[in-house]
């Protein structure tokens, strides 16, 4: 089929402008996956922190931030471009910049900073080039005096001390304190306006070391350990007043409590607690506590127990001997914080087990807060965060009601401890930080079944305890086997904790919901199952995780879910899932099905819903193989008499049935009999007369008797499946069938009668598909629809008839159309999908010259783009449901109800209307560049360009512009089409010419 040039401008002109939109809104069943939000850091009102957002192959890892509000928490940048991440980490805030470390896949792990835009989110200086590694980054990350202070190798002078301004230049060593190997400066903290660290010189070992910012000014404080290391690399400090405290090794005492001033001399040991070479502790654990030092130490007799300190040798001493059976009474992780003047601290006194206690420094004032796992189990807590704003201790613990890490709140009473929400702990190392308080509240990441690691907010409060955003809901459901119920919708698809399940919508998020989670974990519902209703019931095959796959029944309530009947028992299946679909057929509102019961195969079955209703009717193949049977089907109702086809002892034949054994009895046998219909007062039956290669090809017609069965029409052998794909119209069946003239495909209709047998199309005719293949032909409103392709090819024609016209209805001479599929009946319009279009909806009706490409808009979520698809719809007596695939959501539910009174139905009328002289188009031809103008009081929105096949060659979103330039050198040479669309919601679309 060949169309002259101005017509197929025509034609393309007329698909553009007839594309319409339709509102639709998600409807999200599986927010799952986890977005793990980590390494918060309060910024004036809000916070940053990093986390995964789970777009499809978009994002990994990157830096966000929060204004303190769900719509206002957003991805910064995608610094490390696809789904890899740049994975940053040690942010920390200075003069209003935030620094931090990241990947971007190119320079490696740098120093980066941002001031929460995109644009301002840069990378600092490349310290270490020519390492595209993600490791060994800057690490040590601190404020001192408005100065940024960090550890980082330029892979000269090796882990050294650095500093940044923020500019490239203003990035520089300030010492290279191990001219020979790594300094490897560690644990930098800030007291008295001078910077202190551990480092390493190479020649006195790790030893406390200070800075004030300049190479002269860096010094080792004193060495300690005149010939070891004096302090470990991971020691934590403590400052008190005019010292700060840790734990070194002089080599005569061990590991013990040391106090300094930042001076040589002022640098001494507080105690030897455990006296001799043995030390008491290896690193300093505790807290301050008003004028003392809380921490924890072993004098070698009593084991590690909490001790205090205010900086005297006299002033040191054991709080309280908590575990008295000389055993430890304080683990390895323990964890201490200061709250309300007291320290609170994880021990075990040999009767609770380890839990929460406090103490004030004395040993009458340190106690268990409470027993919060029963007896002698543990609890297990790897952070304490204290809501300076409401005045609260926040954690997550086991507890005697949970094995999980649930959140819990303390106000320092027994009462006031008690578990805040079921969320639980999110796996996070107790090195990030996992809360933020900001706003009055505090942020933190928590997970529940529905939406994985994601953020929470409290005010420590069961009440003021909720959901604060959810980053990363990419899991899909899947949502699939749409059956309308009652004017609801019955599917199958994925929650959050299921399987696949069975799940109902009434075209509302709040109305769509779980039905029963029939098998906890598992899929319930295969894809062989056909769904069906009766008078409002649902009935489907289903497996419990008990049972096989059998007979099920609901109601759409979770009581009104369950197995009709165990047919066979066990955990055996009598459905035929496994091997082949499961069907169902609805007569006078009874059931029929084949069924196993596991003693005489597969048989005839029927249900009224109740277990005593549903039996088996007769064994009709009586072979001894219970993995055989008759396997009855195609069941059909002519004059208030039930028939099908089933396989006896002798072969396929026509049966009939009253639903009792007595009354179930052959007809006819027919070879290999396929189809079995009834139109015009007839049984029309495809079976086989001589035998064939590719299956039935002949038409039978009887009337239900043996005597007034007789051969219709023989139509030929040799295409794949012979007579197949059959449909009724206006009390005809229509079908495919072998064309009479070749061996392409044709489509028939017939009444059964031979004068009322004729061929609607006939495959031999069609100019450019030598190949020809019809794979699906389906009845709405008026017309019989069937989509035609040349063998494989994926380019496809969409046809139409209704008996007595027959017309192409869309294909590749209109539009680029690969692969028509998924036609949908709603509301007697024909809908359908394209691959050429995966994300648009396509419809015609009775009355509609050309199909109408409907674009679609989401509501409530990100609009479809790129390679996002819609790949199945369904549809109710009020609504249209598909599922559909975005980048943010992964596979999900959506629905709409197109009006189809608001679309624009005919095409001319929509050309001629659209002359509106709205917009300017120069220079046209063009070489290299055009301007597209609006010449009324609109502006311009966005605007796409379209080739001469229909494909969108480019697309670009505008916010209200009066004129917008374009690049024309990104297209090749021709003739294009630019649709502009207004402000004011109108439309234009200009021919454009490129010459190059």
């Amino acid at each position: 089929m060949k169309y002259n040039f101005s017509f197929l401008l025509f034609i393309l002109i007329t698909r553009i402008l007839t594309a319409q939109t339709i509102d639709a809104s998600l409807i999200e069943i599986n927010y799952h996956e986890d977005s793990d939000p980590q390494n918060f850091v309060a910024f004036q009102n809000g916070f940053y922190f990093t986390a995964t957002d789970g777009s499809f192959e978009n994002f990994g890892r990157e830096l966000w931030y929060s204004d303190g509000t769900s719509e206002g928490t957003l991805m910064v940048k995608d610094i490390k471009h696809g789904q890899n991440s740049s994975s940053p980490s040690s942010l920390v805030v200075v003069n209003n910049t935030l620094y931090f470390t990241a990947d971007d896949g190119v320079y490696g792990s740098e120093l980066w900073k941002s001031d929460g835009t995109e644009n301002g989110t840069i990378m600092v200086k490349d310290i270490r080039p020519n390492n595209n590694s993600s490791y060994n980054g800057p690490t040590n990350l601190i404020d001192f005096n408005g100065t940024l202070f960090f550890t980082a190798t330029n892979d000269v002078d090796g882990y050294e001390l650095w500093k940044s301004d923020g500019t490239e230049a203003g990035t520089i060593m300030i010492k290279d304190i191990n001219s020979n190997g790594n300094g490897s400066p560690n644990n930098l903290f800030v007291f008295n306006n001078i910077i202190y660290f551990t480092a390493n010189d190479g020649v006195n070992g790790t030893e406390l070391w200070k800075s004030d910012g300049t190479e002269a000014g860096t010094a080792m404080v004193k060495d300690i350990n005149a010939n070891y290391s004096g302090l470990s690399s991971g020691n934590q400090f403590l400052s008190l007043n005019n010292f700060f405290y840790f734990f070194a090794d002089n080599g005569t005492n061990g590991y013990e409590l040391w106090k300094s001033d930042g001076t040589e001399s002022g640098t001494t040991i507080v105690k030897d607690i455990r006296i001799g070479s043995n030390s008491s502790a290896n690193s300093l654990k505790g807290s301050t506590l008003n004028n003392i030092i809380i921490f924890e130490a072993n004098d070698g007799i009593n084991g590690t127990e909490l001790w205090k300190s205010d900086g005297t040798e006299a002033g040191t001493s054991m709080v309280k001997n908590i575990n008295n059976t000389n055993f430890n009474s304080i683990s390895y992780n323990s964890q201490y914080i200061s709250f309300n003047n007291e320290v609170y601290f994880l021990a075990d006194d040999n009767i609770h087990g380890t839990e929460i206690w406090k103490s004030d420094g004395t040993e009458t004032g340190t106690y268990l807060l409470k027993d919060i796992n029963d007896g002698n189990s543990s609890v297990w807590i790897e952070k304490f965060h204290l809501d300076y704003v409401n005045n609260k201790l926040l954690f997550f613990t086991t507890s005697t009601n949970s094995s999980d890490r649930t959140l819990w709140v303390s106000d320092g009473s027994s009462n006031g401890t008690f578990e805040l929400s079921d969320i639980t702990d999110s796996n996070i190392s107790g090195l990030e930080e996992s809360f933020v308080t900001v706003n009055n509240a505090t942020v933190l990441t928590g997970k529940n079944e529905t939406n994985g690691n994601e953020l929470w907010v409290t005010d420590g409060t069961i009440t003021g305890t909720s959901f604060f955003a959810d980053l990363n809901y990419s899991n899909s459901s899947n949502a699939s086997k749409f059956t309308n119920v009652g004017g609801d919708l019955f599917f199958r698809a994925r929650g959050t904790e299921y399987g696949n399940q069975l799940f109902k919508s009434d075209g509302t998020e709040s109305g769509t919901q779980i039905v029963k989670d029939i098998n906890p974990g598992y899929n319930c519902i295969d894809d062989p199952s056909e769904m069906k209703e009766i008078n409002g019931i649902l009935y489907f095959s289903a497996i419990d995780g008990t049972h096989g796959y059998e007979l099920w029944r609901s109601d759409g309530t979770d009581s009104g879910t369950f197995m009709v009947k165990d047919i066979r028992t066990g955990n055996q299946s009598s459905m035929q899932n496994y091997n082949d679909q499961q069907k169902f057929t609805v007569l006078n509102d009874i059931l029929y099905f084949n069924a196993n019961d596991g003693i005489n195969g597969f048989e005839l079955w029927r249900s009224d819903g109740t277990e005593s209703g549903t039996y088996m009717i007769k064994n009709i193949n009586t072979s001894s193989n219970y993995n055989y049977g008759s396997h009855a089907r195609e069941f059909v109702m002519l004059n208030n008499t039930v028939y099908f086809i089933a396989n006896d002892n002798s072969g396929s034949g026509l049966w009939t049935t009253d639903g009792t054994e007595s009354g179930t009895n052959k007809i006819i046998n027919l070879n290999d009999m396929r189809v079995l219909k009834t139109v015009n007062n007839k049984l029309i039956i495809v079976a086989e007369t001589s035998g064939t290669t590719y299956g039935p090809h002949d038409v039978w017609v009887s009337d239900g008797t043996a005597s007034g069965t007789n051969h219709l029409q023989s139509f030929g052998d040799n295409i794949d499946s012979s007579i197949q794909f059959t449909t009724i119209l206006n009390d005809e069946l229509y079908f495919v069938a072998k064309s009479p003239n070749s061996f392409r495909k044709a489509v028939y209709k017939t009444n059964g009668t031979v004068s009322g047998t004729n061929i609607l199309f006939d495959g031999a005719n069609h100019a450019t598909m030598p190949d020809l293949d019809i794979d699906l032909i389906m009845t709405c409103s008026n017309y019989v629809y069937f989509p035609v392709q040349n063998s494989f090819n994926t380019e496809k024609e969409l046809w139409r008839t209704n008996g007595t016209i027959t017309e192409q209805v869309a294909g590749p001479d209109t539009t680029d159309f690969l692969y028509i599929r998924n036609l949908t009946c709603y509301n007697n319009n024909l809908l359908y999908l394209t691959e050429s279009f995966p994300h648009k909806i396509w419809i015609t009706n009775d009355n509609l010259n050309e199909p109408l490409q409907l674009d679609v808009n989401i509501l409530n979520g990100p609009n479809f783009e790129n390679y996002n698809s819609i790949e199945e719809m369904g549809a109710t007596d009020n609504h249209l449901y598909f599922r559909a695939r975005n980048d943010i959501s992964g596979n999900e539910l959506y629905v709409t109800d197109i009006d189809v009174s608001t679309l624009s139905m005919n095409d001319y009328e929509a050309t001629e209307n659209n002359n509106f002289n709205l917009v300017r188009l120069y220079p046209n031809p063009t070489e290299n560049f055009i301007t597209i103008e609006s010449i009324t009081n609109s502006n311009i929105e966005k605007f796409e360009i379209w080739d001469l096949s229909g494909k969108m060659m480019h697309k670009e979103s505008k916010k209200d512009l009066a004129s917008i330039n374009y690049d024309t050198n990104k297209l090749s040479g021709g003739i294009y089409f630019v649709k502009v669309f207004l402000t004011d919601n109108k439309i234009e679309t200009l021919k454009l010419i490129v010459n190059h």
